[in-house]
């Protein structure tokens, strides 16, 4: 589409025809000023009804009117402001961070950006201007937040200042300057933010805000005229110059704000290419979700693309086109989380996400349920309250019960995970295998995460603020991660492959391959988990016939101790992520290595078998918080075929007597207190246990 063609949209209300022929996807347009892009007052009157009659709807409308009724004293107040203006042009949200110890920066008004750890006040540009960004953020949501307010209680005066809003914003948007996150100007740059996922997000709530007071008292025909001629459609021409972004929940976003002002407007042209454009809806959801997994394997993301995927579809059905129903992979991004979520709630920090609470996403959570019907979605709504803009507007009246059910193990061959979960407790390991993810991928093939005794043990760092250079050199290393590297040097991008997977009574056992991860090596993991203890075999195997260095990584929380001499070691290179092994010592054995990681009454005990020799090192290194350093362990043995078996150990206290040893025709035999297992791990997954005697030999 030329970006051209959105300024030839005719800004009179003849526009909105009954009916949209010849588009791909062919819609109804509303030929009156009355809201229809997200809801009509038909439906707003239904929602009104639910507020008297449903407790929960009268609190989710009280939390909004308390929003609507604190503009604009609390956005003066927030920002040390005595009046409201246009804010400039925002920087990257992700320069907001103390430089020295990775910590957000924390906004004095009117103008200071002071470090929580070390009170400097940072003001050079670009830090000084981020503050803008959450300037912009707070007035589209307060526009939007008005709007609602207006259409639920019929007060003008909340229509009178989100029609301030919009106004405000049509009279100052051409003349901002187009910049993105470095000042200079480039296709992903914008106006209103510095790049145009940012202004996407801004886009909708601004154009949902107009569509909610468009029909108000408070916007004549010439104010409509002036928001849709010297706003919203400016602001679409903008965003639409980030197609082809780098990664794709950006283009999500901006899909979104396209089908927002194409709806709004009756603009065919911007709804194809939303909807069914080149890189549109029916497009990402074809090649973007895969077992119900979002194509950046991070969970962040995963919710951040949900968002406007969401609206979109909302958007469409409003206007007769279910795209829930038609493009059934929008509904498989709610189930999914579910299949790997830990015990707590929480789900895993892999590529650039921190850990996800689960929970915290139940407002997109109502649109789905009342969309699909699936009670698996009540596992997360039962855990929620129904508090939100989301459930006020969206929500089913009444839930149903949800039924309790346990949290089964898993694995996702496409996607690349396996979640194996202890049958009677919460002893939980999740491994990734699966492709890259794009620009949010980390160097982590065969990376894993440990939960027992009730919180995460082996830790992903996750990722930092993008505006760290922590951020390039550690959160994406494969060094920082739990697993296996070679020659101290970084993976390259890979998509393993699932070997074999077995859930039996008593265990769950997993082998997969790390792909292509090194030209010269060939690497797999395996993984039995059992009530008691882990078992977990990493085999690398030189394809090129020669001997290499392969390092077996593991980072978990607490105090480490390691039952082995050490001394101070300092000859790691500065490079891949090693740069960061802080307090590093280095031991030597034969035997096995044993340490154990004890955190606020939990243990975690590591044994790695010996067998051949093998380099030990200790210390610590970044954690989900830089500040914050977590301990690691690196079994270091260098071979054409090298082999590490590593027994874990989850416990309250002490750890339980449970040993290992390798036994014959590829068998471990694992002891416990009055047990015996014998087990085969690799393409033919093999487990046994004996009841107070010997394995089988």
């Amino acid at each position: 589409m030329k970006i051209t063609r959105i300024f030839q949209i005719a800004l009179s209300m003849e526009l909105f025809l009954s009916s949209l022929a010849g588009a791909q996807t062919t819609v109804a347009s509303s030929p009156s000023l009355d809201p229809h892009l997200f809801l009509t007052l038909q439906d707003f009157e239904a929602r009104k009804a639910i507020v008297q009659r449903e407790p929960w709807a009268k609190a989710a409308l009280t939390a909004v009117l308390k929003e609507a009724d604190g503009y604009p004293q609390d956005y003066l107040k927030q920002f040390g402001l005595t009046k409201v203006e246009a804010p400039k042009t925002a920087q990257w949200a992700h320069w907001y961070v103390c430089p020295d110890t990775g910590t957000h920066l924390q906004f004095h008004p009117p103008n200071h950006n002071i470090c929580p750890d070390t009170g400097k006040d940072y003001q050079d540009w670009p830090i000084s201007d981020v503050h803008y960004h959450y300037m912009h953020d707070t007035l589209s949501r307060d526009a939007m937040m008005l709007g609602i307010a207006y259409r639920m209680t019929g007060r003008e005066i909340y229509a009178q200042h989100a029609a301030e809003i919009l106004k405000m914003y049509a009279d100052k948007y051409k003349d901002y300057s187009i910049v993105d996150n470095y000042g200079k100007q480039s296709n992903t740059g914008a106006r209103i933010y510095s790049q145009t996922l940012n202004e996407s997000i801004w886009l909708i709530d601004m154009t949902f805000a107009y569509d909610l007071v468009r029909g108000s008292g408070e916007l004549k025909a010439g104010d409509r005229t002036h928001i849709e001629k010297d706003l919203l459609i400016p602001s679409a021409a903008t965003v639409v110059r980030g197609h082809k972004e780098p990664t794709n929940n950006i283009q999500s976003w901006i899909n979104g704000a396209q089908a927002a002002v194409g709806f709004e407007l009756g603009d065919k042209s911007l709804i194809d290419e939303a909807i069914d454009g080149p890189l549109g809806f029916r497009y990402q959801m074809k090649n973007y979700v895969h077992e119900g997994f979002w194509i950046e394997g991070a969970w962040g993301y995963q919710f951040y693309a949900m968002r406007p995927l969401t609206a979109t579809a909302e958007m469409a059905k409003r206007h007769g086109v279910d795209l829930w129903k038609q493009e059934p992979a929008l509904a498989s991004m709610f189930s999914s989380p579910l299949g790997v979520m830990m015990p707590n709630g929480e789900l895993p920090a892999f590529n650039d996400s921190e850990e996800v609470r689960l929970y915290n996403n139940a407002p997109i959570y109502e649109l789905a349920y009342e969309n699909t019907n699936d009670p698996g979605l009540l596992a997360v709504l039962d855990n929620a309250p129904r508090s939100s803009k989301e459930s006020l507007l969206f929500g089913v009246e009444a839930l149903p019960e949800a039924k309790k059910s346990l949290l089964k193990s898993a694995v996702f061959p496409e996607s690349g995970y396996a979640m194996l979960r202890a049958k009677n407790n919460d002893f939980s390991i999740i491994l990734k295998f699966g492709p890259h993810g794009g620009g949010h991928g980390h160097y982590d093939k065969l990376g894993e995460i440990v939960y027992a005794e009730g919180r995460t043990q082996a830790v992903d760092p996750g990722t930092q603020l993008y505006g760290m250079a922590l951020h390039k050199e550690w959160d994406q290393m494969s060094v920082a991660h739990n697993t296996i590297t070679a020659d101290e040097l970084r993976q390259d991008q890979a998509t393993g492959k699932l070997i074999a997977w077995k859930d039996e009574d008593g265990y769950v056992a997993v082998t997969a391959s790390a792909g292509p991860a090194y030209k010269f090596a060939n690497l797999t993991r395996s993984i039995l988990v059992t009530e008691e203890y882990a078992l977990q075999v990493d085999h690398a195997h030189s394809t090129d016939g020669r001997p290499h260095v392969y390092d077996f990584n593991y980072h978990n929380y607490g105090k480490q101790t390691m039952l082995l001499p050490t001394v101070p070691y300092g000859d790691f290179p500065k490079v891949n992520g090693y740069l960061h092994l802080e307090a590093a010592r280095r031991g030597e054995t034969d035997g096995d290595l044993r340490t154990r990681f004890e955190n606020e009454g939990t243990t975690m005990s590591l044994e790695v078998l010996g067998g051949m020799p093998t380099e030990i090192f200790q210390g610590v290194a970044p954690g989900p918080h830089p500040a914050a350093k977590v301990p690691f362990v690196i079994a270091r043995r260098k071979g054409v075929d090298v082999e590490f078996v590593t027994l874990l150990i989850p416990s309250r206290g002490e750890a339980p007597k449970i040993t290992a040893r390798i036994g014959e025709a590829g068998t471990i035999l694992v002891y416990g207190p009055g047990w015996a297992d014998t087990v085969g791990l690799g393409d033919a997954i093999r487990y046994h246990r004996s009841i107070g005697s010997s394995p089988a030999q």
